[in-house]
């Protein structure tokens, strides 16, 4: 697994298929920093994770302190063992603000 420091949030790379799916606070508040954010740094490619999810081809700010990829918001419903508890701390005290995520955000677009 990889991960990078700060001001990184959710780099990770699982090394296994996600089976639980978790909506709690923690998840409802990384999905309004997404939603909140923009879009920043566009690629010409995407990141396909382990389960076969794909990233958009952009990275997002989150409150111009951070930096994450689309699938922050999967990776913190259905990676939560792959996270370190430090980026936790920082997700929990970011925001007071929570929204449940769709479908599609916990399930971005595969592509074969």
């Amino acid at each position: 697994m990889i991960i990078l420091d700060k001001p990184y949030l959710l780099f990770i790379e699982p090394q296994e298929i996600g089976h639980t799916v978790i909506i709690d606070t923690l998840t409802r508040k990384m999905t309004a920093l997404y939603k909140a954010g923009l879009d920043k740094d566009h690629f010409f490619g995407w990141h396909q994770e382990i389960c076969g999810y794909n990233s958009s081809c952009s990275n997002r700010s989150i409150k111009d302190e951070y930096i994450t990829n689309s699938l922050c918001i999967h990776y913190m419903a259905c990676h939560r063992p792959d996270i370190p508890y430090e980026q936790l701390k920082i997700i929990y005290e970011l925001t007071d603000k929570e929204i449940t995520p769709h479908w599609n955000d916990l399930f971005p677009q595969r592509f074969k």
